[in-house]
């Protein structure tokens, strides 16, 4: 093999300055035997075993025979791996603590209760192991106190308890952990506020705990009106108990009541849909429209001719208006017509909007209306906001539009007809309405 080959120093010294160096032997056969060490390059390796050949080899020619007891001496004097022994130990040990468990579970098959036993007994026994009830807290009596329900966990390992209140969706509060695992005492502990007792003696058992009782919790008096499956399946082989009735706990239902916030009077400035939109939202948002009603009758606009109905002089008398009223969403505007030499400024004289009829009363929101187009009816009189004004004309397109439409609700009379015309419009049958 490769071992013969490997040079090794004949001395662990380390050579004198300026001396030769020593000379180099080489690992023969003889150098090989079971139960020895062999150094290569500083690594010592033992030798605890050999194949069949190799010991007839030495059997035969170097006359020192291997047997058995030559190999277990040597697997014996071999130091152990470390790993290999950590591992065995590992496994020794998790034996040893399996049998200890079982046990102390074979031998604790009653309900502990001595005090002379041990806790981790108890613990061994009783761990994993958790009564679960469901109580109610009635603080309905104070002020904004409501009817809330917890789910009671006691622990049989070491007899601690904890609750949990249910989730209730909106119901303004934080739900979850209500009271953190701990031992309670059946009396409320001294506080620095004064009451209680400072001496703590009892603290709540299984025993104390069954469906139908109330309990103390630190000043909140929880009433235990149902468990689960595994508590009285607990309760019927420890204490005999087997019937547990579950209680209605639920609420009376409350009469329902709407309150509805009053609507503040309209003040008559822009639209009232518009002043609406400040009551309903925190940021008002503008009124929703008819969108297919804008895009069907947006150039379909109704005009008629009018006068003031009561002219202060003669020059108010000659005046004359232009009413256009928009189908698409029931505005109404007013041009002045222009007069030569007359001094006046023509042009617009209503901006484009709806009108409130006289007999409305925005103040306090009451009978609120809006002239529509049933009200302009030649020879009638109508107010836009305080003025005055005679309907006299309408144009031929709105004769026309009135005509195929008789639900718009305005009456033709033989004076209202369009012979005459109004101003600027076609005399046509028309499709469309005239500009303004």
């Amino acid at each position: 093999g490769g071992l013969l080959s490997v040079a090794v120093g004949a001395s662990g010294a380390d050579p004198a300055p300026g001396a030769p160096p020593p000379p180099v032997s080489y690992y023969g056969p003889d150098d090989l035997a079971v139960g020895g060490e062999v150094n290569l390059f500083g690594r010592l390796v033992h030798l605890v075993d050999c194949d069949q050949f190799t010991k007839e080899y030495n059997a035969r020619v170097l006359g020192r025979p291997v047997t058995e007891e030559v190999v277990e001496r040597a697997k014996q004097t071999a130091p152990k791996d470390r790993y290999l022994e950590h591992i065995e130990n590992n496994r020794h040990r998790q034996f040893d603590d399996a049998r200890r468990r079982e046990f102390f579970r074979t031998s604790a098959t009653i309900i502990i209760k001595e005090e002379d036993r041990s806790s981790y007994v108890k613990f061994l026994q009783w761990d994993t192991k958790v009564l679960r009830f469901f109580c109610v807290w009635d603080d309905r009596q104070s002020m904004y106190g409501d009817q809330r329900r917890l789910t009671l966990r006691f622990y049989l390992a070491d007899d601690t308890m904890d609750l949990v209140e249910e989730p209730l969706p909106n119901s303004g509060r934080r739900m979850g952990n209500f009271l953190r695992r701990t031992r309670v005492p059946k009396r409320t502990p001294q506080t620095i506020l004064g009451g209680g007792d400072w001496f703590i003696e009892e603290y709540y058992t299984p025993a104390d705990l069954m469906v139908g009782t109330t309990i103390n919790v630190f000043n909140r008096v929880l009433f235990i009106f149902a468990c689960d499956g595994f508590t009285r399946a607990y309760y019927e082989k420890n204490f005999g108990v087997t019937d547990m009735p579950e209680y209605d706990v639920e609420p009376e239902p409350m009469p329902a009541t709407t309150v509805t916030a009053p609507v503040p009077p309209y003040a008559g400035i822009g639209s009232q849909e518009d002043s609406f939109g400040s009551v309903l939202y925190l940021q008002p948002k503008p009124p929703s429209k008819d969108v297919m009603r804008m895009l069907q009758n947006e150039k379909k606009r109704l005009r008629f001719r009018a006068e003031f109905a009561n002219p202060v002089d003669q020059a108010d008398a000659q005046r004359r208006f232009i009413v256009t009223y928009f189908t698409s969403d029931d505005t109404i505007s007013v041009y002045e017509e222009p007069i030569q030499n007359s001094g006046r400024w023509h042009g617009k004289f209503l901006e484009r909007g709806r009108v409130l009829r006289p007999e409305s009363n925005p103040g306090d929101g009451s009978n609120v209306s809006y002239y529509t187009v049933a009200d302009l009816v030649p020879g009638e009189v109508v107010y836009f906001h305080c003025h005055a004004f005679r309907i006299l004309q309408l144009d031929t397109f709105t004769q026309n539009f009135l005509t195929r439409h008789p639900n718009a609700g305005l009456p033709l009379t033989a004076t209202g007809s369009a012979g005459g015309g109004v101003p600027g419009t076609s005399t046509g049958t028309g499709t469309g309405g005239g500009g303004g």
